[in-house]
């Protein structure tokens, strides 16, 4: 028996397919959001890596036991974890050349997929470069100076949290770019 809900869905549904102005326009928002989010990124790593090269020298200078030792050497990890994560994020990132015979669409797929991936895997490439670094400025500090526990639990504390938040914003964004992904799915089998 048919109901009124089967005919409803016996309905030709139009489905509207992208413009090639729309897909230039969401390709330069993709490009325009990486490119300012990669600049931003790149400064403020710099600008860390300074401040912590900064601190390496003098907490070499002060160390006289091999635990500060490995605290000063903790300092230099950091800026070291984070050239490997631009590092990996730079070649990992690159674009393709362009196919001259690639649709704008298919040209917006693959660079939603290369954001998802790099936004998905941010712990791995991003985070977990730097974690050496952090355990040989805290087990140093704490090492060096035993009765510094509160401190060292607290700052340690407060790093975890920070690089949660940061994979937790790297997750929201892949799915976001993963939502994009579908809508851009669901239109190339519209129009197909």
């Amino acid at each position: 028996m048919t109901t009124p809900h089967d005919y409803w869905l016996e309905q030709p549904a139009a489905t509207a397919t992208p413009s090639l102005a729309d897909l230039r326009r969401r390709d330069a928002e993709v490009q325009g959001v990486a490119l300012r989010r990669n600049i931003l990124e790149l400064v403020a790593g710099g600008i860390a890596s300074l401040v912590l090269l900064v601190m390496c020298g003098l907490a070499l200078q002060h160390a006289g036991e091999p635990a500060e030792l490995v605290r000063a050497l903790g300092f230099a990890a950091l800026p070291l974890g984070l050239f490997v994560s631009a590092a990996w994020f730079l070649i990992s990132g690159r674009t393709a050349p362009d196919d001259l015979a690639e649709t704008s669409l298919d040209h917006l797929t693959r660079r939603l997929r290369r954001e998802h991936r790099l936004l998905r895997l941010a712990w791995l490439w991003y985070v977990a470069p730097m974690l050496p670094g952090f355990a040989m400025v805290y087990g140093g500090t704490l090492a060096a100076e035993p009765d510094s526990g509160l401190f060292v639990l607290v700052a340690a504390g407060l790093t975890a949290a920070f690089l949660t938040w940061v994979v937790l914003l790297n997750r929201r964004a892949a799915m976001h770019v993963a939502d994009e992904l579908g809508r851009l799915e669901r239109s190339r089998l519209g129009s197909g």
